[in-house]
């Protein structure tokens, strides 16, 4: 297809050079018609002039003829102009109005160069939710931890009444859990081929989730804060623990990120993790038997951080006392020595867990 293309600056030159030539011609007009008039003077009687005045005339009229064609020359010039403005201002606006039109029905493919300046703050809001519907596991994990430290350090100094003791302990164990799973998940994710992150991100998640269920299910089995469960019901405590996990990640999943997720799937695999919690939880009670890890001053004695936050949940149930800082944190850090073996079942959980995504 032929293109005509005008550029603005050599149009608005043409005028300008028209006129320039009609002064041109009008200054020739006016050499002859001045050569005329002097031949005027010339005595007939010595010379007879008809014939050149008759041939300047001819020219004369001659050039007042090109004079008047360039005048009409230059009015449709400057009318094509004007007509090639109008048209390229009203072709633009119809461009720019179904651009408009495309752009508000395909927003994703208007240019990075042509939004406002809310448009990409817009966008940027789109593409951080994009990324927390991504990651969603990991903001809450997030949210969860900046929940337990508040926990922890509110707690401390409060008069108890029954939930409190709860409260820190619950804290405890998101902590823990969001530490020491993300730390096995991620080096699971990378040994199997996977990024750190990948494995940190699920681990940490799956690990606060289940550290809470454990101090709500195991004060709740156990009949109080830091009693000492049977091992049937620590196992109890740490399928339903890991079968709550796996639901409520199942479910996220198919809500928050839209993944499509069988409701056969979402069973069988709440109820492997059931069955993994138990089984783990009795082999880690059998190691913890026999190498059984008992740290004077820590989680032995009576003067140990075990009998100190012990004491302090006791007193709090009992007479409302208040629950110390310091007395939370040496819970936590006897929690650590004591589930120990726990935390270690944790690399089996994670390479069973691997097998039960590639085995869905």
């Amino acid at each position: 297809m032929a293109t005509i293309e005008l550029y603005a600056r050599r149009v608005n030159l043409m005028s300008d050079k028209f006129n320039s030539m009609k002064n041109y011609v009008n200054d020739f007009k006016n050499a002859n018609e001045s050569i005329r008039n002097q031949s005027f003077m010339i005595d007939t009687g010595i010379c007879n002039t008809e014939v050149m005045q008759n041939n300047i005339q001819a020219t004369i009229d001659k050039q007042q003829a090109e004079l008047d064609s360039m005048d009409s020359l230059i009015a449709q010039t400057d009318e094509f102009y004007d007509l090639v403005i109008s048209t390229d201002e009203s072709v633009a606006e119809a461009i720019n109005q179904s651009k408009n039109d495309f752009y508000e029905e395909y927003s994703y493919l208007k240019p990075d160069e042509e939004k406002s300046g809310w448009e990409e703050f817009c966008d940027g809001l789109e593409t951080v939710g994009e990324w927390c519907k991504e990651h969603w596991k990991l903001v809450v994990t997030i949210v969860l931890v900046i929940a337990a430290v508040v926990v922890v350090i509110l707690s401390a100094g409060t008069a108890a009444a029954l939930i409190t003791p709860l409260l820190p302990s619950a804290a405890k164990g998101v902590l823990i859990g969001a530490v020491v799973g993300g730390i096995v998940g991620g080096v699971v994710s990378k040994s199997t081929g996977k990024t750190f992150f990948e494995g940190f991100e699920s681990g940490a998640f799956g690990g606060a989730i289940s550290g809470l269920f454990s101090a709500g299910l195991g004060s709740w089995i156990g009949g109080g804060v830091g009693v000492q469960l049977s091992v049937g019901k620590a196992m109890l405590v740490s399928a339903l623990s890991e079968m709550g996990t796996s639901l409520i990640s199942d479910i996220g999943d198919i809500i928050i990120k839209g993944d499509n997720i069988s409701f056969t799937s979402v069973v069988l695999n709440a109820g492997f993790s059931f069955t993994l919690g138990a089984t783990c939880s009795k082999i880690s009670s059998k190691i913890g038997d026999r190498f059984d890890i008992k740290i004077i001053g820590i989680n032995k004695g009576t003067g140990s951080w075990k009998f100190a936050w012990c004491r302090e949940c006791a007193r709090s149930l009992r007479y409302g006392d208040s629950i110390s800082l310091k007395g939370i944190l040496k819970g936590l850090g006897a929690d650590v020595v004591d589930d120990v073996w726990d935390y270690t079942m944790e690399i089996p959980k994670g390479y069973f867990g691997k097998l039960s995504e590639l085995w869905n």
